[in-house]
């Protein structure tokens, strides 16, 4: 299973990671975290993926039994959406997030559907065929040439900071410094460099934290510390929340 190596700054003293850093591969299936339909993301991270209530939704249905679909492959569709970057992502150096079976396209078996002028195909191989009503489950496979210098979406053989946030920058030593003030880091003795080696499971466990917060790398580099969940609202003590009955309003003002 490939891998990726990502070197790390990290605070010793208060065990924060200040950046990483990496070449154009990793920030590639970085970036490619944004092509994913929120369906694959509840598959991939098995309906714990702390995205509100839609890994409840993806469970749904799940156990809903075809018969209350439209047909068989509307359910399909919506367990296993596919994403427009698929075909893209097999080129990734860290397999198993996106699509399988990208390239696989599904046509009509019959044929009188397969010599017309216009030929029907789907992704989805549980679809029916609109001209004669049978399963399309003709395989057919198609290529795409991308051209560019290497890499997916950046420039292969360039290299990235990466701060805890998920800020992708290049890499500069007045960037590198610029972060140093930022947190205050005063001197090279506060610093200890770390390299973590990021398969899939590494990956996977990125993309679950960069759902909810905002010091992704310090969560994966310290998984024993306390987590913490950035969601951009705060829970409230019963002291803090006064409920005018008549006026239904609520003052977020503590006392």
């Amino acid at each position: 299973m490939s891998t990726i190596a990502v070197r790390f700054l990290i605070d010793r003293a208060q065990k924060r990671v200040v950046f990483a850093e990496a070449g154009s591969d990793f920030v590639d299936v970085l970036f490619s975290f944004l092509t994913l339909p929120l369906a694959t993301i509840v598959r991939l991270l098995d309906k714990q993926s702390g995205l509100g209530s839609l890994d409840t939704l993806y469970e749904s249905v799940e156990r809903l039994d075809a018969k209350h679909f439209q047909t068989e492959a509307c359910k399909e569709m919506l367990l296993n959406p596919r994403s427009a970057a698929a075909q893209l992502c097999e080129g990734l150096k860290i397999k198993g997030i996106h699509d399988s079976d990208p390239r696989n396209l599904f046509t009509c078996s019959e044929n009188d559907c397969l010599t017309q002028s216009t030929l029907y195909y789907t992704y989805n191989s549980k679809c029916l065929c609109c001209r004669c009503g049978k399963l399309m489950d003709n395989t057919l496979q198609w290529t795409q040439v991308i051209s560019g210098e290497g890499g997916i979406f950046v420039k292969d053989k360039h290299n990235f900071m990466i701060t805890d946030g998920l800020r992708v920058i290049p890499s500069s030593l007045q960037k590198g410094l610029s972060l140093f003030k930022e947190m205050q880091i005063t001197g090279a003795g506060m610093l200890e460099e770390r390299v973590i080696d990021f398969g899939k499971e590494e990956v996977l466990k990125l993309l679950k934290r960069s759902l909810v917060s905002n010091r992704v790398l310090t969560d994966v580099c310290f998984p024993d510390a306390p987590v913490q969940a950035s969601t951009g609202f705060s829970l409230l003590s019963k002291e803090e929340i006064i409920v005018n009955q008549g006026k239904k309003e609520i003052n977020l003002n503590s006392s």
